[in-house]
């Protein structure tokens, strides 16, 4: 996965107009986001059909959307977030915001490696980047100042119902 995104973001560097079709991606938000995100302009799953990959590409093709009904929901909300996420937050990388989120459930680096299909001294330095990002020492700070951020969301949502 790591080199596709980084062959996905070479293409679209050198080839702006160019599209790219994920192939034999997992259904997964946080994994079709972080595609969708260096560049990939829709995805087929593992699963997928040759009928689907074919209609997948035809759809690229006339310039449409390539993703589910779930999947679209959360590009949409990652997008209409984006500009309330404080600095710190807004730093993080995807996979450094999925490790935090592996954080917040009590996770440990095993355990997120294993979530994530990679390895636990990944985990650590993606842990180390995201404390110096937040500014904090601790993963429970990490924690805590995500979860603060978060219930100011829902308090702001509750104010605006």
């Amino acid at each position: 996965m790591r080199e596709s995104l980084e062959l996905i973001r070479e293409l679209r560097a050198e080839a702006v107009d160019c599209k790219v079709l994920a192939f034999a991606v997992e259904e997964n938000a946080p994994d079709i986001i972080e595609c969708a995100e260096a560049g990939a302009t829709g995805y087929v799953t593992a699963e997928a059909s040759m009928d689907d990959l074919v209609t997948a590409i035809e759809r690229i093709t006339d310039g449409e959307l390539v993703c589910s009904p779930q999947i679209a929901a959360q590009l949409f909300g990652r997008i209409s977030r984006r500009d309330r996420v404080p600095i710190g937050l807004q730093k993080l990388t995807i996979r450094e915001q999925q490790v935090l989120d592996y954080i917040r459930q009590g996770q440990s680096n095993k355990e997120i490696g294993q979530r994530l299909n990679i390895s636990e001294a990944t985990v650590k330095n993606h842990v180390h980047h995201l404390l110096e990002k937040l500014a904090v020492t601790t993963r429970a700070q990490a924690a805590l100042r995500s979860n603060a951020f978060s219930a100011g969301r829902r308090k702001l949502g509750a104010r605006r119902a």
